[in-house]
C-alpha cells in the first residue's frame, strides 16, 4: 500500500521514484549490455508498480531484456493478471505465487482482508482492514512460500544492479531481519521498504521501532561496505502513528539524562 507524499509528508515519493530512477541510472550506466538489472517486488499486489517501473525504464531506452523482475505475490486474485503481464514481457517479469518468508516451508497462512491491498502473513493486518468501511471478512489461505534469502543470493550472484520493493504488510520486521542477518540485503543498493509498526503487538513494537530506526546504519554498518545505498521509507500514517510503542518512554528516560558522564565531553572534542 504505497502512499503519496501530496497525502502525508512522511511518505515517501509517489512509487519510490527516487530509488527506481536511481537504479534505473546505475542499469544505463553499465557497459556490460549483457547485464540484468534484477528487481525484486515483494508483496507485487495487482502489478501496478511492476507495471509502473517498466514504463520508466522504457521512456529511459532500456529494453525488457535489461531487467529481470521477479514478482512474489499469493494472493490467487492476482495470478491470472500477473501470469499475463509475465508472457507479455517475454519473461522480463518472472511471477512467483508464493508468499516471500523468512524460511522456505511447504505452506504458510495468508491473511486477506476487506481491503485487497492489505493481505499478509500477519493476521492483524487483516483485522484492521475489514470492515469499518473496508469489505466483508475473508477466509484465511493456505499458501506455499518461499525463502527468499536463498532466491536473492541466487539472483545476485554476479552483484548486478539491484533494486528491492518491500510492501509485505507488518510482516517487513521478520523478514527483513533474516535478509540482514543472511547478508541478502547486502547486495542491493537501492530499496524501497514501506513499515507498518502498528500491525506488531504492543510487546513486539519497541523492537520494531528499533529495527527501523537502525535500518540505514545496519547496511552501512554490517555489510562491510562503503559505497552509499539508497533507501526511501515509506511510513503511512495510520499505520505507524497513534499507537503506544510499550517501553519507549522508559527506554528514553534512562537514556536523556542531566547527568555528566565523561562521554559528553568526549563527544563534545570529536
Amino acid at each position: 500500500m504505497l502512499c503519496l507524499a501530496a497525502r502525508a509528508p512522511v511518505c515517501t515519493t509517489a512509487y519510490g521514484k527516487h530509488v527506481a530512477d536511481g537504479f534505473l541510472d546505475e542499469l544505463a550506466l553499465d557497459e556490460r549490455a549483457s547485464v540484468q538489472g534484477v528487481v525484486f517486488d515483494v508483496g507485487a499486489n495487482d502489478g501496478e508498480w511492476t507495471r509502473w517501473l517498466l514504463r520508466r525504464a522504457a521512456r529511459r531506452g532500456l529494453p525488457l531484456r535489461r531487467l529481470q523482475v521477479h514478482v512474489f505475490e499469493p494472493q490467487p486474485d492476482y495470478a491470472a493478471g500477473l501470469r499475463a503481464l509475465a508472457r507479455a514481457t517475454d519473461g522480463a517479469v518472472r511471477f512467483h505465487p508464493v508468499a516471500a518468508a523468512r524460511e522456505s516451508s511447504a505452506n504458510a497462512t495468508f491473511f486477506p482482508s476487506g481491503n485487497p491491498q492489505a493481505a499478509s502473513l500477519v493476521e492483524a493486518i487483516a483485522r484492521a482492514y475489514t470492515g469499518g468501511g473496508h469489505g466483508p471478512p475473508r477466509a484465511a489461505l493456505s499458501v506455499r512460500s518461499v525463502n527468499l534469502a536463498a532466491v536473492m543470493h541466487s539472483a545476485l550472484r554476479e552483484r548486478p544492479p539491484a533494486l528491492f520493493k518491500c510492501d509485505v504488510e507488518g510482516y517487513e520486521y521478520a523478514l527483513l531481519a533474516r535478509l540482514l542477518v543472511t547478508g541478502a540485503l547486502c547486495r542491493v543498493r537501492h530499496l524501497l521498504v514501506e513499515w507498518h509498526l502498528n500491525a506488531l503487538p504492543p510487546s513486539r513494537r519497541l523492537a520494531g521501532l528499533g529495527l527501523r530506526a537502525a535500518f540505514d546504519a545496519l547496511l552501512r554498518d554490517g555489510c562491510g561496505r562503503q559505497d552509499a545505498w539508497q533507501i526511501e521509507h515509506d511510513e503511512y500514517p495510520e499505520n505507524n502513528l497513534g499507537e503506544p510503542v510499550h517501553g519507549l518512554a522508559d527506554f528514553c528516560a534512562r537514556k536523556n539524562t542531566t547527568k555528566y558522564t565523561r562521554w559528553r565531553a568526549v563527544h563534545r572534542s570529536a
